[in-house]
């Protein structure tokens, strides 16, 4: 399920779709969006704030992946924000 953080006087709260906390000290961090159209750059925004308001250890690192049901806008791409970017289409095949 989703990953909550609660606000506290010391920070807000936030909401992540997906925390991997894997063994290497790497988070990935997945965001899910099931738009009609493909997702645009606002996307990068979004999901930085999450991990800028994320309480992470020095000797973490972040991965990024976005799911996205329909792909994304050739500006995301271009940014080479997300370490992954996957669609509906590459989770069934």
């Amino acid at each position: 399920g989703p990953f909550f953080q609660q606000k506290t006087r010391f920070g807000k709260g936030l909401q992540i779709d997906w925390i991997l906390k894997r063994r290497d000290h790497t988070w990935s961090i997945i965001e899910f969006k099931y738009y009609k159209n493909p997702v645009g750059i606002e996307i990068i925004e979004e999901v930085q704030n999450k991990i800028n308001g994320l309480k992470v250890s020095d000797n973490i690192s972040i991965e990024t992946v976005l799911i996205a049901a329909n792909g994304v806008n050739k500006s995301v791409i271009d940014r080479k924000y997300f370490n992954q970017i996957l669609t509906m289409k590459d989770l069934i095949e």
